[in-house]
């Protein structure tokens, strides 16, 4: 039989209505949401038992260097940037594909922006950690969560950033905003989360020995 004789089948859509479809994405980013935050509660309550057993065994170590000053105004800086995806989402659901693209570039621009800052602050932390380092197992110990939990952190500001360059491209592709606008939302739950983790761990940061 040719192919000019084989009947195609007509493409039925997975969801009744678009209502439907975003629910269900929605509820799937909820889920993915819910598995990063496994993730990191997961570091960090391991970093606050390393902190706790260093207390309790009385190792904390002295002159142990703080937090880089620079941590807070990138904790700023990704507050903005908060701000700003909340505006593309709602210009998303205004249906205004130009606003919505503005915010997401500028959104990209301030997570990048961010991304620098704390780059500069591993920088700074490091040249003050590094003569000590070798000499003091309790002294590694004690800064060993800074460099975990902030570095996981900023992986999963790598992956927004990306995720927030595929979403402004297809903006500008001219695909119907009915098709575009969840991905303006779903890049908007992906970076308020990343905030909300940020501002947590950001706060632990401070803390000393806990035992």
């Amino acid at each position: 039989m040719s192919r000019a004789g084989v009947k195609r089948r007509s493409f039925k859509p997975p969801f009744a209505s678009t209502i439907d479809r975003d629910r269900a994405g929605r509820f799937g980013m909820v889920l993915f949401l819910a598995t990063l935050a496994v993730l990191f509660v997961a570091t960090i309550v391991g970093y606050v038992v390393i902190r706790y057993q260093l207390g309790l065994r009385e190792a904390w170590p002295e002159g142990l260097p703080g937090p880089p000053g620079g941590l807070g105004i990138s904790t700023i800086v990704l507050l903005l940037s908060s701000g700003t995806i909340h505006l593309a989402s709602l210009r998303a659901r205004a249906d205004r594909r130009s606003g919505a693209k503005t915010w997401i570039l500028a959104t990209f621009a301030l997570g990048a922006l961010f991304l620098v800052m704390q780059a500069a602050a591993w920088r700074a932390w490091t040249l003050e950690a590094m003569p000590r380092w070798d000499g003091s197992e309790a002294f590694r110990f004690a800064l060993a969560g800074f460099y975990i939990v902030t570095g996981l952190h900023a992986a999963h500001v790598v992956g927004g950033l990306v995720f927030l360059v595929w979403t402004a491209v297809r903006l500008a592709g001219g695909r119907p905003m009915v098709d575009v606008a969840p991905l303006v939302i779903y890049a908007a739950m992906y970076w308020h989360f990343l905030d909300v983790v940020w501002l947590t761990i950001y706060a632990l940061l401070f803390l000393g020995p806990l035992g």
